[in-house]
């Protein structure tokens, strides 16, 4: 089928807005809110015009982290159940369009939430901005583990069949670029809802391998119409360091380090 013709489909039938990622950059950077602002600020490393595939950034708050480009979409995020009151405050002048309802609630400790408490306070709080400010719902974002993540999105999803969030935000961090593939692709074959990779990263202990599953991920991704975005971590001085050291963006003095390279340009 010529690609004019499937353009125009998509749009007489409104399915290419709603499919961001589909003919377009689907790249996200996550900025922690203690970045130094100068790193991704307007002559910063990471904006749009040094960083031509990035078109998201998600902070980990329902705050704006205001050095960021503007021309960026910031994504407005309620990582735990005590976050959630903050989206009335910020909102308003964040200028959102999508709001990432819970990290990892599926982990043990500082982010586990029961799923009957995130699902009534997604009805009760978080629905309400789609139905009253046209906000687009990202489902929690649960972890890769195989015990616990999908079992708990399992029980969000059947809970919620009359308010689905629009898109199914994951997390993967691994080593396997066909597994991240295949995963991830289980995931949409569940709930055939468009996918955003909140966080992605790379475990292995050599460079070539980040590289390689970096390279493979990202391609594979650029590819598929579903997965609307796709967030490496992290853009951060502070990624340099521990057992994802290989995986940073950027050096602990500011720089943009070879991985940072690639994701922003290939």
């Amino acid at each position: 089928m010529r690609p004019v013709l499937v353009v125009t489909l998509l749009l007489a039938n409104g399915l290419l807005c709603a499919l961001p990622g589909a003919f377009g950059q689907k790249r996200g950077l996550l900025f922690p809110w203690d970045s130094v602002p100068a790193d991704i600020g307007p002559n910063g490393r990471f904006t749009r015009t040094k960083c031509p595939k990035a078109v998201y950034y998600i902070d980990w708050e329902s705050w704006a982290f205001g050095p960021a480009d503007s021309t960026l979409e910031f994504i407005a995020m309620a990582r735990t159940q005590s976050d959630v009151a903050a989206l009335a405050t910020y909102l308003p002048t964040d200028k959102a369009k999508k709001i990432a309802f819970l990290n990892e609630p599926d982990l043990p400790g500082s982010t586990q939430l029961a799923v009957a408490t995130a699902v009534q306070i997604w009805r009760q709080t978080i629905v309400p901005y789609r139905t009253n400010n046209k906000l687009q719902l990202l489902s929690p974002a649960v972890t890769s583990n195989e015990a616990t993540g999908l079992p708990w999105l399992a029980q969000f999803m059947a809970a919620v069949p009359d308010v689905k969030p629009d898109y199914i935000a994951l997390h993967y961090y691994g080593t396997d670029s066909t597994a991240f593939e295949t995963y991830v692709t289980q995931v949409y074959n569940l709930y055939k809802l468009p996918i955003f990779i909140t966080e992605v990263a790379s475990t292995a202990s050599d460079i070539n391998s980040v590289t390689t599953f970096m390279t493979n991920i990202t391609a594979w991704c650029d590819k598929q119409s579903w997965v609307a975005g796709i967030f490496w971590f992290a853009a951060s001085r502070t990624a340099d360091s521990g057992n994802l050291a290989l995986s940073a963006l950027m050096s602990s003095t500011g720089s943009r380090t070879a991985l940072g390279n690639l994701y922003c340009t290939s």
